[in-house]
C-alpha cells in the first residue's frame, strides 16, 4: 500500500530479473547496500491502532505500542534484497504481506514467513492492498515477465482469509500493459482501481465487479518517463481516484553546482468520474513521496521529499507537506495547496486523527513523527513528535530459536548499529548468546549484549546489539526491477504507496 513503495523498472528481451544498486554520493551515512536510510511506507493494523508496520531501507519495523518499542525483521527473513523496496500490507489479524520480486512473502506472527507458491509461483507482486471494510480481504496484482508471446502475466489476486487460500479475479489482464498499483473503492470494494501503463500512455483502469470486466482511461500527462500510482480512493464516493504521477525530464535549468542531468518532475491529479477526465491539481520538482486522504475524504496532504538519488535533482524548494480542502475536486476544480512544513518527507499516513511523517534524522532528527491533526501552518513550531530514530535502532522482533527472524536477522542489530555509529561508548555491537534476543540494553558495551525488550514491553534475553529501538520522543532508492524483451530498454519508475 504503498506504498507504498520507490523502485525503478526497466524492460529489455529475455524475462530476466536483476537488481541494480543505487549509490548516494552524500556524506551522511549509507547502509552496507548503499543507500541513503530513509523511512518509505507505514501502516496501522486495522482495529489495532497500537501496531505499526514501517518498511524502510534497513528492513521492516514494527510497534507494538504505537511507537514506544520498535522492532526490526530483516530484509534476509523476509524473503527480499537489501536492494528491493517491497510493498506492503497489513491484514485484519495482524498479517503482514511483502511483495517482492520473487513472489509474495507474508507472516502470521512476525516470526516465520511464507510463500504461497502454488499460486503465484516466483511471480513479481506490484502491489499489496487490504479491504477498508473487511480488512481480512487482501487484494494483490502480480505484473511478472513470462507471458506466452512475451510480454507480462498480469493477474489480480484476492484472500478474504489474511492470505491463508487465494483466488484470482477474472481472466489474466492484456499482456502488454506493466502493472503498478491497484486500490478497491472502501465504499464499494466490488470496485477496483489499477494504474498501468500501456506502450507510452498510463492508464486507470476500473472493474465494478470484482475484476470480471474492466474499463481503461487515458491519464493526461503520462508517458515514459510519467508513471502514475494510486494515491487514495475516496472514502465514500467510489468515483473520486488521487493519483500521483512520478516524473523525469531533462535538467534544461540547472542551479550553481547542480551537474544532473535529469530533474524530478512529479505531479497530483484527480478523478470524480471514474477515470473519464482529470484536474490536474500540484506538481513540483521534488518526489510526490507523500499522499494522506483525511478518514472523512475532506482533507488531503501531499509530501514531497529527496530520496538522494545520485542521477536526478531535486528543487529543495518545493519540498515539505502541503494541505488542501477537498471541496473544489466535487466540482471539478483544482485543489487549493497551503504549505504546513518545510521540511522534506518521504511517506504520510492517516491513522484517525493521527498523521504519521516519515521525516529524516539528518533534518528532523528522526525517521518518524507524529501529529494529531493538520490545523497549524508553516510558521508554527513544528508540530511533529519523534517516534523513531537512528539512537540505537537495532532491536530484532522476539522470535523463538529457528523461527526465520532468529535464524536471519541474528547479525542485524550489530550491522545497523555498527552502520550508523551508533554503538554506546564507541564500542563495537555486543553478539551476545540470546539468538532469540530482541537486543541489547542501552547500557550494554562493545563484546557482550545488553538485556533487551521483549515486543510485550519485558525484559528479553542478553544477546544481539547493544543498543536498541529508542522510545518515544528520544533525541537522537532505487531497487531496479530487469526484464529482457526485445533489447529495446524502457525506463520506468514504480513508486511505492507513501
Amino acid at each position: 500500500m504503498s506504498s507504498a513503495k520507490i523502485l525503478g523498472v526497466a524492460l529489455t528481451s529475455a524475462i530476466a530479473v536483476s537488481t541494480l544498486i543505487a549509490a548516494t554520493t552524500i556524506s551522511t551515512p549509507a547502509l552496507a547496500n548503499g543507500r541513503f536510510p530513509r523511512a518509505q511506507q507505514l501502516l496501522v493494523q486495522p482495529g489495532n491502532t497500537d501496531r505499526i508496520v514501517l518498511r524502510a531501507t534497513y528492513g521492516i519495523v514494527t510497534s507494538p505500542d504505537r511507537g514506544q518499542n520498535w522492532f526490526i525483521m530483516c530484509e534476509g527473513a523476509v524473503g527480499y534484497g537489501d536492494t528491493e523496496d517491497p510493498a506492503i500490507g497489513v491484514s485484519g489479524d495482524g498479517t503482514i504481506f511483502a511483495g517482492i520480486f520473487k513472489g509474495l512473502s507474508l507472516s502470521h506472527d512476525r516470526c516465520d514467513w511464507e510463500f504461497p507458491t502454488d499460486e503465484f509461483g516466483t511471480r513479481f507482486i506490484a502491489d499489496v492492498s487490504v479491504e477498508r471494510q473487511n480488512p481480512s480481504n487482501v487484494l494483490v496484482i502480480v505484473s511478472a515477465g513470462g507471458a506466452v508471446g512475451g510480454g507480462f502475466i498480469n493477474q489480480l489476486w484476492a484472500s478474504g482469509d489474511d492470505g491463508r487460500t487465494w483466488q484470482q479475479l477474472g481472466a489474466d489482464l492484456d499482456s502488454g500493459l506493466i502493472l503498478f498499483t491497484h486500490d478497491p473503492a472502501p465504499s464499494e470494494p466490488n470496485t477496483i482501481y489499477v494504474t498501468a501503463r500501456n506502450g507510452d500512455q498510463g492508464l486507470l483502469m476500473r472493474t465494478t465487479d470484482r475484476g470480471q470486466n474492466w474499463q481503461s482511461f487515458d491519464i493526461p500527462g503520462t508517458d515514459m518517463s510519467h508513471n502514475a500510482f494510486i494515491g487514495a480512493v475516496h472514502p465514500t464516493n467510489p468515483d473520486i481516484v488521487y493519483v500521483r504521477v512520478d516524473g523525469e525530464k531533462p535538467n534544461s535549468n540547472p542551479e550553481p553546482g547542480d551537474t544532473k542531468a535529469i530533474r524530478a518532475d512529479d505531479f497530483l491529479t484527480v478523478t470524480t468520474d471514474g477515470g473519464q477526465t482529470w484536474t490536474r491539481s500540484m506538481g513540483a520538482d521534488a518526489r510526490l513521496l507523500g499522499f494522506a486522504l483525511s478518514p472523512d475524504g475532506g482533507t488531503v496532504l501531499a509530501g514531497f521529499g529527496d530520496p538522494k538519488n545520485p542521477e536526478v535533482s531535486v528543487d529543495q524548494d518545493a519540498l515539505g507537506v502541503f494541505k488542501a480542502d477537498t471541496a473544489p475536486v466535487a466540482t471539478g476544480g483544482a485543489l487549493q495547496f497551503e504549505q504546513i512544513l518545510s521540511d522534506p518527507v518521504s511517506c504520510l499516513t492517516w491513522s484517525g486523527n493521527t498523521i504519521y511523517v516519515c521525516g529524516s534524522q539528518f533534518v528532523q532528527g528522526f525517521e518518524l513523527g507524529e501529529t494529531q491533526g493538520v490545523d497549524f501552518t508553516v510558521n508554527d513550531p513544528s508540530p511533529l513528535t519523534g517516534l523513531l530514530d537512528f539512537d540505537g535502532l537495532g532491536a530484532i522482533e522476539q522470535c523463538g530459536a529457528g523461527t526465520d527472524v532468529a535464524t536471519e536477522c541474528a547479525d542485524t542489530p550489530e550491522n545497523i548499529c555498527q552502520l550508523l555509529s551508533n554503538c554506546p561508548d564507541g564500542g563495537a555491537a555486543g553478539s551476545g548468546t540470546g539468538g532469540q534476543g530482541t537486543g541489547g540494553g542501552v547500557t550494554g558495551s562493545g563484546g557482550s549484549g545488553g538485556v533487551g525488550v521483549d515486543d510485550d514491553g519485558t525484559a528479553g534475553d542478553s544477546g544481539g546489539c547493544s543498543c536498541r529501538a529508542p522510545a518515544k520522543g528520544s533525541a537522537a532508492s532505487v531497487g531496479a526491477l530487469v526484464l529482457m524483451l526485445g533489447g529495446v530498454a524502457l525506463a520506468v519508475r514504480r513508486r511505492r504507496r507513501g
